[in-house]
């Protein structure tokens, strides 16, 4: 005699394997996108829905990331929240340029007002 949990056994199976099946053609499609490839992205799918983590280096990629995840046929709805952009730092001596580009503006009002 069944019990009630083994009726939707084979139904949690199928799912999972339709799940795994979707990550596998998200990464696939990030792997083989040149935007994309090589960036810090992990992929989780969870009934047709697909979860985007990890750090990539720009906004663009980011978007190009979503839009690859969302094409693979049979995801329902990506989730990017933990997708990170990577804060680029300022190359060396961005600050003293910063500061000198301010300092030649102050100087350039004070010379236009005299």
């Amino acid at each position: 005699m069944k019990t009630p949990l083994s009726n939707h056994a084979p139904q949690r199976l199928g799912a999972a394997v339709r799940d795994a099946w979707l990550t596998a053609g998200v990464k696939s499609s990030l792997a083989l996108a040149r935007e994309t490839r090589g960036q810090d992205i992990h992929v989780k799918t969870r009934a047709g829905e697909v979860f985007l983590s990890g750090l990539v280096d720009d906004y663009q990629r980011r978007n190009r990331a979503l839009q690859l995840a969302g094409a693979v046929h049979g995801v329902i709805r990506v989730d990017s929240r933990d997708l990170a952009v990577r804060l680029m730092p300022e190359p060396p001596g961005a600050e003293e340029s910063a500061d000198y580009r301010a300092y030649e503006a102050q100087r350039r009002r004070t010379e236009d007002r005299h």
